[in-house]
């Protein structure tokens, strides 16, 4: 794979990447979902594995307004509540954020800073271990 300027830019060369994988990537394959109206800041993604476990389908608007499905949020809001808790309590693991929510264990990362400095992505994601 080539890469470019930007890449290079960062310490990058040719022999180090073996394969990038955007953040638009994984929101757009569905692997995370851009969460950000829904969680405290800076938590703005989670895996989709988090978002189907901590939300519930509850019906889909009229036709006239799109047809798109109503989502009942409270659980996963309370999630990043509880997890924005302990990020501003300073109680971070390895400076990630790592608790117990309703009997699973979930971590929160900062976004991934080589993919913050090619295409912004602030903040931060919510997932399971086994999401990592």
């Amino acid at each position: 794979m080539t890469i470019d300027k930007q890449w290079k830019d960062l310490g990058f060369e040719e022999a180090d990447l073996i394969y990038a994988y955007s953040d638009e990537q994984a929101v757009e394959d569905g692997v995370l979902v851009r969460a950000g109206g829904v969680l405290p800041c800076p938590f703005n993604r989670v895996t989709r594995a988090v978002w189907d476990v901590f939300t519930q389908p509850i019906g889909k608007m009229p036709q006239g307004l799109g047809g798109s499905p109503v989502i009942n949020t409270t659980q996963i809001s309370q999630l990043g509540e509880a997890v924005n808790r302990k990020y501003l309590a300073g109680q971070l693991t390895e400076g990630w954020v790592v608790l117990e929510f309703e009997g699973r264990k979930i971590w929160a990362m900062p976004n991934e800073t080589v993919f913050s400095s090619i295409r912004p992505v602030q903040g931060w994601t919510i997932m399971f271990p086994e999401d990592y």
